[in-house]
């Protein structure tokens, strides 16, 4: 069995390999930011103001953990528009106009992210993705393919480029 994941879940019947890292970042609606702000860091601060509209994430996921320790160590609360369960449901939001959220590298470039522009967020918050297979049964030749691909596939999304 094979599962991907966001978080290591630490426990001793499931081996987590890392397989891609980025950077947390801002997902916006092209024009939300002025151009020459495009592609810059986005201090964590400036999304805990209510005109920022900030689409957030239930903290329960390890994503809207990651991130709710982040503005804890920022010494801020946000002040969010609404919060999600999904990513995809943040990104859509977005898309429609909605607001700002933060969402995980993989989930901002792909798709490919037509009409969306994205900040990195200062200080930089790593998300990291993770093959998560049980400890006592080893991948199979097949899986272990799979799992290179989709090393692959996540690394070339990073590489992408979000935004003109």
């Amino acid at each position: 069995d094979l599962a991907l994941s966001l978080r290591d879940p630490r426990h001793p019947s499931v081996v987590a390999e890392p397989v891609a890292e980025g950077q947390l970042v801002a997902l916006a609606r092209t024009g939300t930011w002025a151009k020459a702000q495009r592609g810059q860091p986005l201090p964590l601060q400036a999304l805990a103001e209510p005109q920022a509209g900030l689409i957030g994430l239930q903290t329960q996921d390890p994503l809207g953990e990651l991130i709710a320790a982040a503005f804890d160590a920022a010494d801020c609360t946000p002040v969010c528009r609404t919060v999600v369960q999904t990513y995809q449901l943040a990104r859509g939001l977005v898309e429609q106009g909605g607001g700002v959220t933060l969402v995980d590298p993989f989930t901002a470039r792909w798709p490919r992210p037509e009409g969306l522009e994205m900040r990195p967020v200062e200080p930089a918050i790593p998300v990291r993705l993770y093959a998560l297979s049980a400890s006592q049964s080893p991948l199979s030749h097949g899986a272990r393919e799979l799992v290179k691909q989709v090393a692959a596939q996540a690394q070339a999304c990073l590489k992408s480029e979000a935004a003109p």
